[in-house]
């Protein structure tokens, strides 16, 4: 069983003929399966999976990790793109909109799902929208909503709702392939915490040890004790290998690669299975 992930899209680039931009997306083949895992914030996908050598027709499953702009925004114009109509995995909040951030000295900015459910829903074969986790193909897992188990992890930022309530962002999940090597665990963002993640995929998959976790982590304005929560986990959780870009920040990165096996996430990057 082989197969493959490519980082499609992620805020850093390195080689020429690649677009980055703040966001994220993974193309995986896994067992003659082709998926995305978020879309970025823009049609950016389309231009690199060409320059990629990447044929995009053929996809089984579109997944959301959840609703945010940076992992939504690219949905419409690949949709528009294909010439198959693909199905469509998220969350019931996927497309609840609008979503804030609260920032010191500005005024709230949506950053939620630029698009409607009637706006994709004539694009896709199927759309199934879960709170719980699903197999999407054999092999490939969505997590479904993440408990909030850990003390000293929250969603980072001030998100908020419509109403002006805290966003607990309920909607992000991760997806984890259950690859020969071991468990590959992405995240978009990773807003339930890198910890009550990994602890989700140990209870889904309690005796598969966990090769990888991949993705953004969020962790841009975590404190020095949850830098170290963070690190003492994924070594206790055996997890092999870090590879942290998006949303992680620059100090989290730092901290991660004196303290486990850490990698930078880059667009273009690419994972055999």
């Amino acid at each position: 069983m082989k197969g493959k992930i490519l980082t499609l899209l992620e805020n850093s680039v390195r080689h020429r003929g690649l677009l980055a931009e703040h966001g994220i997306s993974f193309y995986i083949e896994f067992d003659n399966n082709k998926l995305l895992f978020d879309v970025g914030q823009s049609g950016v996908i389309l231009r690199n999976a060409q320059s990629l050598g990447i044929n995009l027709e053929g996809l089984s499953w579109i997944a959301l990790s959840h609703n945010h702009y940076d992992h939504t925004g690219g949905l419409l114009p690949l949709l528009k793109y294909l010439d198959k109509k693909p199905k469509l995995f998220a969350h019931p909040d996927a497309f609840l909109r609008p979503r804030y951030i609260f920032s010191p000295n500005t005024s709230p900015r949506d950053v939620g799902n630029p698009y409607s459910l009637s706006d994709v829903e004539p694009l896709c074969e199927e759309i199934v929208l879960q709170s719980y986790g699903k197999e999407i193909v054999s092999g490939i897992f969505l997590t479904g909503e993440i408990e909030r188990k850990t003390p000293f992890e929250d969603v980072g930022d001030d998100f908020r709702l419509a109403n002006g309530d805290k966003d607990p962002i309920w909607d992000d999940q991760s997806l984890v392939i259950d690859a020969p090597q071991g468990l590959m665990v992405l995240l978009g963002c990773g807003h339930s915490g890198l910890v009550n993640t990994l602890l989700k995929v140990r209870e889904l998959f309690p005796s598969r040890p966990i090769e990888a976790v991949i993705g953004g982590f969020h962790l841009g304005s975590a404190s020095p004790e949850r830098l170290k929560a963070t690190a003492d986990a994924l070594k206790e959780f055996g997890v092999n290998q870090v590879i942290g870009g998006h949303c992680t920040g620059w100090k989290a990165s730092l901290f991660l690669s004196q303290n486990v096996k850490f990698f930078p996430l880059f667009t273009g990057m690419l994972i055999e299975l």
